[in-house]
């Protein structure tokens, strides 16, 4: 605690119009409900934390950054005093608050984090998310950005130089307050060795894991990285974490490889599968509705799979069945594949699972609805109609309250025509999409999102439409039944890969 900020603390609490202009002066202050996240992340560092009153709670235990143009910085032993500061500002505040210290935040520093703190700090998490940084040289900043709290880390050396302020260490933080700086340093450092070497251990653990997308063994390694010794694990589990949560972030773009195919993750939701009685060019085959629930975020083809992917894995020797699928004379290139079979499609979702080590696969039935619906209950993604600027289809026929429109007599390009809410292309109309399921009634399908194998028939699903059909064939809900062996110039296929 620093004395010589109690005069600048109490006048801007007494003058404070708002806690949010506290906050915009103040570093480590908190209040009402995010106390108890705070308090975890304190009692994780094991610092010590006393309770001056039923509403002042009060934890020295930080390293804190102070103005160095202040002559007279001396830390305050008795606790009375440090009551006697907070007081007014607890009356501000106006709920029970935690105070880390009370550190004034240097005014040239406050600007640069204005501006943009990630820029300021070598790293900056959520103040729920702090721990004790394994590198000793590291000074944590508390500060609000955006009405958001944050910890930020800047390395000693840079403070001075840059903001012209310096670290003060806290009542409480251990070692000698008396002892020059690169004593204090190297004590640091000697108590922080072996906590760094098991933090490293999980490091290295982890970066090997072979299971990062089974939940159970992730769940595993995290049970082992929160019993580590002083919360030194604290750190790495909201980097897991982030990792994590990063890779199954909706609408991220990704390949597995040059030239392989691009990906969106869709995220994980339920939705009313089919269509009501209602809907205009509605089959019965298209329900009942009922409701699927989708439990984990699973990643889409962002287009149909291309001439050029195909022949890619022809060329490996991955789809010897069919390696050089007749493109009707339209044209190969990023137009997607056609005339292939169900059958031919599961040899090149084999063999890019295996080029990649990664679980390619068909879309269930659900799957696709899922994703072409995007979170529209409508007949279409785009709403109630559809158009041929919005997709490939017969426009010499129409939907509702559309309008006539081009017909092309071949297909286009993949990515020529516009997105669905979620980022996938050509979902409506181009070619019939081949999924993974039997086609039957939904009475006998799961509602888990998973495919249907029971049918006492032998096709396969198709879905989305193509380019020689009308709209109705379009729609979300609208479905088909091919033989798995037929290879047609209406017939190809999206990519499911599992996360």
């Amino acid at each position: 605690m620093i004395s010589a900020a109690f005069g600048t603390i109490i006048s801007l609490a007494s003058g404070a119009n708002t806690v949010i202009d506290l906050y915009k002066n103040v570093s480590g202050l908190w209040k009402g409900q995010n106390i108890d996240r705070m308090l975890d992340g304190l009692h994780r560092i094991n610092a010590s934390i006393e309770r001056l009153s039923d509403t002042i709670i009060y934890a020295p235990t930080f390293e804190g950054v102070v103005d160095t143009t202040r002559k007279v910085q001396n830390k305050v032993q008795d606790l009375r005093l440090v009551r006697q500061a907070l007081e007014p500002v607890q009356r501000v505040m106006g709920d029970t608050m935690l105070s880390s210290g009370l550190i004034v935040t240097p005014e040239r520093m406050q600007e640069e984090i204005a501006k943009n703190a990630w820029d300021v700090f070598d790293e900056v998490r959520p103040y729920d998310k702090f721990y004790r940084h394994p590198n000793p040289i590291m000074v944590p900043v508390m500060f609000t950005h955006g009405g958001v709290p944050y910890v930020g880390w800047l390395k000693r050396g840079l403070l001075r130089g840059a903001f012209n302020c310096d670290l003060t260490e806290l009542p409480g933080l251990g070692g000698d307050a008396g002892a020059s700086e690169p004593q204090r340093i190297a004590a640091a450092k000697a108590t922080a060795a072996p906590h760094n070497a098991v933090l490293e251990d999980l490091r290295r653990t982890w970066a090997n894991l072979p299971a990062k997308s089974d939940p159970a063994a992730v769940e595993k390694f995290l049970l082992r990285v929160r019993s580590a010794p002083s919360g030194v694990g604290s750190g790495l589990e909201y980097e897991i974490e982030e990792e994590l949560a990063a890779l199954l972030r909706p609408s991220r773009e990704f390949r597995d490889g040059p030239g392989l195919p691009l990906m969106v993750v869709i995220p994980a939701g339920s939705f009313l599968m089919g269509s009501p009685e209602t809907e205009v060019g509605r089959d019965d085959d298209e329900g009942p509705q009922r409701t699927v629930t989708i439990a984990r975020p699973f990643a889409v083809g962002k287009f149909a799979v291309t001439f050029d992917e195909w022949d890619a894995c022809a060329k490996e020797g991955g789809c010897p069945s069919n390696p050089k699928p007749s493109d009707e004379g339209w044209g190969r290139g990023t137009r997607p594949v056609i005339n292939v079979s169900w059958h031919d499609a599961q040899e090149y979702v084999t063999w890019l699972s295996k080029k990649t080590g990664k679980t390619y696969r068909l879309l269930s039935e659900a799957e696709w609805e899922y994703a072409c619906r995007a979170g529209k209950a409508a007949p279409f993604s785009f709403g109630e109609t559809i158009s041929t600027k919005q997709a490939n289809y017969d426009g010499n026929y129409t939907y509702g309250a559309g309008v006539k429109g081009e017909y092309r007599r071949k297909t286009v390009l993949v990515g020529s025509l516009p997105s669905n809410p979620f980022g996938l292309h050509e979902m409506h109309g181009n070619v019939w999409e081949w999924a993974q399921d039997c086609y039957g009634p939904y009475a006998e399908a799961p509602s888990d999102g998973s495919p249907s194998e029971k049918s006492s028939g032998s096709l396969r699903v198709g879905r989305g439409g193509s380019w020689f059909i009308s709209p109705q064939l379009l729609r979300s809900a609208g479905r088909g039944g091919f033989r798995p062996s037929d290879r047609s110039n209406y017939l190809g296929f999206r990519l499911a890969r599992t996360l």
